[in-house]
């Protein structure tokens, strides 16, 4: 049967929908009234990705239920939604970045779901484009107080950033979390950053931490901040060999200024350049626990 049959079924008895091992094709937009349990081997797999949107619970593993489906999770109830559930396929040893699976389209996927918290289970990804965060009050990646999780940038351009926020039709994003990331990159940038906070983000915090071999520096930037960005919160365990800056602010207008930075990490050590304010900035408060030292 159908996943389309099983919902509709499941919505008027208002009862739970479960999946059971196999492929449930879906051709056509569904929605999802009800908890939805995909048994071991259950995966929705779309013609033409319909959009598939979730209002209540969603019970899997982590393994992969979409594929070819626009997944719609901004009523989900449930807790996180896993970047395998896109197919998403990580390691455990910090050192695999060539051995690892190319998951850019799956957490770009998780990104997209409208999810409060998209995140992980493995303890590493490789990624080899930018991913985008443009949902308001989305937590991405492990959140405060969760096992950092190890995300290497494979772009042979060295140009590109790790994570950069913004909505693609200019307007503000509000009261994101960047997570609780390990940045890290296969190839030495010339440009990009690990977290770009594009422009005009409010109040968003930036968790995780950047580190670079100090004999062989590959990150650009640490953290770059964008035209209009207020209230950032910079909560990163470090920042360490950039080859470029710690922590860039750079805008061209007045009118673009950018408003309160809180720097409330553990340290930002042996970059380029610490912290560098390029165009006009109002508002720097640095927290006690912030030290700046061989910059």
């Amino acid at each position: 049967t159908s996943f389309a049959a099983a919902v509709l079924i499941g919505n008027a008895a208002n009862r739970p929908v479960v999946l059971k091992f196999g492929d449930w094709p879906v051709s056509t937009a569904v929605t999802a009234n009800v908890t939805v349990i995909f048994l071991p081997g259950a995966k929705l797999v779309g013609t033409g990705s319909p959009v598939v949107t979730f209002t209540h619970d969603i019970v899997a593993g982590p393994s992969q239920i979409f594929e070819g489906v626009t997944a719609d999770l901004s009523r989900a109830k449930c807790e996180k939604a896993l970047f395998e559930w896109w197919g998403a396929r990580g390691g455990l040893n910090p050192d695999e970045a060539a051995a690892l699976i190319n998951s850019t389209a799956a957490l770009q996927a998780a990104a997209n779901s409208g999810h409060n918290h998209p995140c992980g289970r493995a303890f590493s990804y490789k990624i080899t484009d930018t991913i985008y965060m443009r949902t308001d009050k989305q937590t991405f990646g492990p959140a405060a107080g969760e096992p950092l999780c190890l995300l290497w940038l494979d772009d042979a351009t060295g140009l590109k950033d790790h994570i950069q926020v913004d909505k693609i039709d200019g307007s503000p994003i509000q009261s994101v979390v960047v997570g609780n990331f390990f940045y890290a990159r296969v190839q030495a940038a010339t440009a990009g950053a690990a977290v770009n906070l594009n422009r005009y983000v409010i109040e968003p915090t930036v968790l995780g931490r950047v580190w670079n071999d100090p004999a062989n520096k590959r990150i650009w930037n640490g953290i770059r901040i964008g035209p209009k960005c207020l209230k950032v919160r910079e909560r990163m365990a470090g920042i360490e060999y950039c080859r470029n800056t710690g922590i860039e602010c750079s805008i061209s207008l007045i009118a673009d200024k950018v408003i309160d930075i809180y720097l409330q990490g553990d340290y930002i050590r042996d970059n380029a350049i610490g912290v560098g304010f390029f165009g006009h900035i109002e508002g720097v408060y640095t927290a006690p626990s912030v030290i700046l030292y061989n910059n």
